[in-house]
């Protein structure tokens, strides 16, 4: 859905209160429009971002923090790696179509390198991975994608939040294992990294969780 922001900056509720919301009570928030219909929604500036990450809106000419789940990078501090993780049981959420979207609105509004391959990755292990982002190619499919079990052993007590975290730990833990010189050839996905050169270039990398980009170098 493409949003038109208003550019005006006011206190009050945001209307998404997503896990990220800062202002589930009266807060800094912003006013959009949705187009055609022009129906006002207001928004705190976390949400707008992971509305806009996870490919539910299209805001032209906005910008959004390059923040990621995972970035690795190589022992000159360039980023081999950005990672998207998202960890969700909507099957519409695992599709092409919408892993398009995701990437799209990433590299259209200046929050993906370039230079940096991507990979999303959606629960319970569904893997997309490009190998280049540029603006002439938005709507590339991806180079890489399969289905990977990583996903470790749910307990009754834990919460959607602890769920996610623990989602997000198996992907890290994943990637330090490619980062591993010593890891074997046979390591799951190893061999269909490799096939796309990536797999060289992350041996003997770094993985950083959560980490907001600047450029080619980590801060």
């Amino acid at each position: 859905m493409v949003i038109e922001p208003s550019g005006v900056v006011l206190k009050g509720v945001c209307e998404i209160r997503s896990d990220v919301c800062i202002a589930k009570t009266t807060a800094s928030i912003t006013a959009v429009w949705t187009l055609p219909q022009r129906t006002q929604v207001n928004v705190c500036k976390p949400c707008l971002d992971k509305q806009i990450r996870d490919g539910v809106w299209e805001v032209p000419g906005a910008k959004i923090s390059p923040r990621f789940d995972a970035v690795v990078y190589d022992r000159d501090g360039k980023i081999i790696l950005a990672v998207e993780v998202k960890s969700t049981r909507d099957p519409s959420q695992a599709s092409d179509r919408w892993a398009r979207t995701v990437r799209r609105n990433l590299v259209a509004h200046y929050a993906l390198p370039s230079s940096a391959p991507f990979m999303l990755v959606t629960e319970p292990g569904h893997f997309f991975l490009w190998t280049r982002n540029t603006p002439q190619d938005l709507d590339r499919n991806p180079d890489l994608e399969f289905d990977l079990d990583i996903v470790p052993a749910s307990t009754p007590v834990e919460s959607p939040a602890e769920r996610t975290r623990s989602f997000e730990n198996a992907v890290a833990q994943w990637l330090m294992r490619l980062t591993d010189a010593q890891t074997p050839p046979e390591f799951p996905a190893a061999q269909r990294i490799a096939a796309t050169g990536l797999l060289e270039r992350l041996r003997g990398g770094r993985v950083v969780r959560q980490e907001a980009l600047s450029g080619d170098s980590k801060r």
